[in-house]
């Protein structure tokens, strides 16, 4: 309670009358590392946790002694309240799951999560961030120098580089780049304004280009400064938009399939995008450019049909059938491509099908500009076969359908 405490006071010291929607946090000896199976509220009886996390105005901590309690881990609980933070003052897109400190992440889970843990060190004024476990509490499972360190592939898709320049336009040592500071004001002043409503997916690009025309009304002298933290985290801070429209890094080694990060596409024209698991090793689903975004407008108002087609299909195994348990193995084996629409962060529509080799789907009328994003769900399956392709590519067709009544 106390470091949940502490960083509301520094929300209330920018927003005094701020209202916090009222948070339940379970703390119980018996939440574990274990992680259970079953339904939600199973696992949550159970204790079998898996790892301290936010839902929906719950907060679930550690507690198991000589596994990992989080009664030393101030920065731990107050990583996750960062997120009931974004869930009632601002916003997340954030797709969850696994992550590990250096990956190329989905840049919508890289920053909720360097955004949280930016938070825990702004809001207890400290940049050590130490996770505790073991016998006795004992152990060290993790250390970051939130200011300081950095792991993998420096850019917008690494959550170290989100965390680290968050923190560093908030603090005011003086460090290379970090040579100035704006405070937590225009930070919160973002956040819980247009990062909140913009129309593309919320990550880094979202975050600097709002932050830099608010600066560019309170103090002009500030944009350099952001356009250096931006810099010295590999991130292209010049003709910076909401989009990343200008962003070269592509991430480590010679990856593919990751810039543009978004492709506009045309109605009644087919066009190409491909899906790939190239920095996933574990069929997590979150990582960088195994979902693709694509930014659509529709004008005037339409219903549309979106049809998504692997190039290369694969035979289903005989016997196959989309009705089936989703545990039998031919369900498993082919391609299955997914869509889902978004606007101003709200969720439209969606074809989630498991249909072999392609989707298809109708929306209701659409109207105005939409972010979408297209995956290869066997990225995301962690029942796929050994072996599956790392790069799916699909030809993607978006065409005018029939009024329907809904």
């Amino acid at each position: 309670l106390d470091m949940i405490y502490s960083v509301m006071s520094v929300i209330l010291s920018e927003d005094p009358p701020a209202n916090f929607p009222a948070l339940d946090v379970f703390w119980s000896v018996n939440n574990s590392t274990a992680e259970g199976t079953g339904t939600f509220d199973e696992i949550v009886a159970s204790g079998e946790i898996g790892t301290s996390f936010y839902s929906a105005n719950r907060l679930f901590l550690l507690g198991k002694e000589n596994d990992d309690t989080e009664e030393f881990d101030d920065h731990v609980v107050v990583h996750e309240w960062g997120h009931y933070f974004e869930d009632n003052f601002s916003r997340s897109d954030s797709i969850g799951g696994p992550h590990g400190l250096g990956q190329s992440l989905d840049m919508r889970l890289a920053f909720g999560e360097g955004f949280a843990t930016a938070l825990s060190g702004i809001g207890l004024n400290d940049p050590i961030y130490c996770d505790t476990d073991g016998a006795g509490q004992a152990s060290r499972r993790l250390r970051i120098d939130i200011e300081n360190d950095g792991f993998g592939v420096e850019g917008w898709y690494n959550e170290l580089s989100v965390l680290n320049l968050i923190y560093d336009l908030w603090d005011t040592n003086n460090d290379g780049a970090d040579n100035d500071s704006l405070g937590f004001g225009p930070i919160y002043d973002v956040m819980t304004g247009p990062q909140a409503a913009t129309p593309a997916f919320t990550s880094i690009f979202s975050f600097a280009t709002e932050l830099k025309a608010l600066m560019q009304i309170q103090d002009p002298t500030k944009v350099a400064f952001i356009d250096n933290i931006l810099g010295d985290n590999d991130i292209t801070g010049a003709g910076i938009d909401i989009y990343g429209s200008n962003e070269a890094n592509d991430g480590p080694g010679t990856p593919l399939d990751v810039l543009p990060i978004y492709t506009d596409v045309p109605i009644g024209v087919p066009f190409e995008i491909c899906s790939n698991s190239q920095f996933d090793n574990g069929r997590d689903g979150n990582k960088l450019s195994e979902y693709r975004y694509l930014i659509l407008d529709v004008n005037p108002p339409s219903a549309l049909t979106f049809t998504v087609e692997n190039d290369t299909p694969s035979t289903p195994t005989v016997g196959f059938n989309c009705s089936a348990d989703a545990n039998d193995p031919e369900n498993h084996e082919h391609s299955d491509p997914d869509i889902a629409i978004f606007q101003n962060g709200n969720f439209v529509w969606a074809g989630f099908s498991c249909e072999p080799n392609s989707e298809v789907t109708r929306s209701p009328v659409l109207s105005g500009r939409y972010v979408l994003d297209v995956v290869e769900f066997r990225y995301l399956d962690d029942e796929s076969p050994v072996g599956f392709p790392e790069q799916t590519c699909f030809d993607i067709t978006i065409t005018p359908s029939a009024m329907i009544s809904w």
